[in-house]
């Protein structure tokens, strides 16, 4: 008797277990849209393929990817350039849009983007999207619009 009871508890500690691994485990699905003002941003060096999306693929938490971009000022004079994030989505597992108020609680988003380009130039650039460490993701995937602007430096 003693003996099923313990096998009992060490089935239910195991179960428990894996149940813990796989709510950790999330895969977390990403696409981010593209949005450029006053330059030109493409996804290869020979400035041949725009860059209008960018897929992340599969995340999982404590994840870090770092896609490479480039920006070509077609002008004759250097150009500023600025980059943001907005428009944030979040889904759940049943596709319903989730209210997260805080972004930078789940995922940070850092780019390197020269200040000033210019004319002419080709300049690679960076944006790097990590995952926090953490297991209550309230969903599995998320969106958001990366705003490049290019102005002309006066």
């Amino acid at each position: 008797m003693k003996l099923r009871v313990l096998a009992i508890l060490i089935m239910l500690i195991m179960v428990g277990i894996a149940w813990a691994v796989f709510q950790y485990q999330v895969e977390i699905q990403n696409r981010t849209r593209v949005v450029v003002i006053g330059i030109n941003a493409y996804a290869d060096s020979n400035c041949t393929t725009i860059l209008d999306c960018i897929d992340w693929g599969m995340l999982f938490p404590n994840d870090t990817v770092t896609h490479e971009f480039y920006l070509l000022n077609e002008g004759n004079i250097p150009m500023n350039t600025t980059v943001y994030t907005d428009e944030w989505m979040f889904w759940d597992y049943n596709g319903t849009l989730v209210n997260i108020t805080t972004p930078s609680d789940y995922i940070l988003v850092s780019w390197s983007v020269p200040d000033v380009i210019e004319p002419g130039q080709i300049v690679p650039c960076f944006i790097t999207l990590h995952v926090v460490d953490r297991y209550d993701f309230p969903f599995v995937s998320f969106a958001f619009t990366l705003y490049i602007n290019g102005e002309y430096y006066e």
